[in-house]
């Protein structure tokens, strides 16, 4: 029986094996589709998280100084006697939002050696802002070259772009928080 079978399948007319269409790349797989999801997903993620931690502070730290140099332009433009004092406290109130506490205090030499520090200011440019270390114990002179007033309005105006906000609330050697 199994003999007749074997013959029987023997004439049978039989074509050869033929092989399939190559698999198409189009369209992917689900299991494609879902890693493009996760990998947009998660680059909005990352995006959202840079934006709140670095983009969004540096945002508002522009506006601040905006905001500071828009209120040192008066004082700047029309100086007199008080306009260094002015300044002063412009400045002051600027260097504590951005957490510089041990400013509060400070007058006179200090307080313009803790510009010029933060700031990191030249010598050249140190020099320029002497009227804001006198301001507190006498007005500046009314004498003063326009060249004075126009590197120490430039100076004052460098102020405003070089000082940061304190990065490291940690405290110094001398228990005092960095600043």
């Amino acid at each position: 029986m199994n003999q007749q079978l074997v013959e029987a399948v023997k004439q049978l007319p039989l074509n050869p094996l033929i092989d399939p269409a190559p698999v198409s790349w189009w369209p992917p797989a689900i299991g494609w589709w879902l890693l493009l999801l996760i990998l947009i997903v998660s680059g909005l993620l990352l995006w959202f998280i840079g934006y709140k931690r670095y983009l969004q502070p540096a945002l508002q730290l522009k506006q601040q100084r905006k905001r500071v140099r828009e209120a040192l332009q008066p004082h700047l433009r029309n100086p007199g006697p008080a306009a260094a004092t002015s300044i002063n406290m412009i400045l002051k109130a600027h260097l504590l939002k951005l957490g510089h506490h041990r400013c509060k205090t400070l007058t006179g030499s200090a307080w313009l050696e803790y510009l010029v520090r933060t700031a990191q200011l030249q010598p050249r440019e140190a020099s320029a802002l002497a009227p804001l270390g006198e301001a507190s114990y006498r007005p500046p002179s009314a004498g003063d070259s326009t060249s004075d007033d126009r590197s120490f309005n430039k100076t004052v105006l460098l102020l405003t772009r070089r000082l940061a906000p304190v990065r490291n609330e940690t405290t110094e050697a001398g228990g005092e928080p960095n600043g």
